[in-house]
């Protein structure tokens, strides 16, 4: 999965995912939590984040989730 979104893209890299910003940074990587979902972890915490920014990550994992996410609520009866 190489999916895109204006400026963050989403890599596949073994068990995880990397978020990739412009060139190829790295800005951090999605692993699956506990709960089955994935999870964001940025590669740094000195700097900031521009809302545009997050919003776009979130748009990311809101995808890479939507498979387990659609499962759980059919298992569970949700409408």
């Amino acid at each position: 999965m190489n999916k895109s979104n204006n400026l963050v893209n989403v890599k596949d890299v073994g068990n995880h995912k990397e978020f990739v910003f412009i060139n190829d940074f790295v800005i951090g990587t999605a692993y699956v939590e506990a709960d089955g979902f994935y999870v964001f972890l940025p590669a740094s915490c000195h700097g900031f984040w521009s809302s545009h920014i997050m919003k776009m990550i979130a748009e990311r994992l809101d995808e890479l989730n939507e498979d387990w996410d659609s499962q759980i609520k059919k298992e569970i009866g949700y409408r």
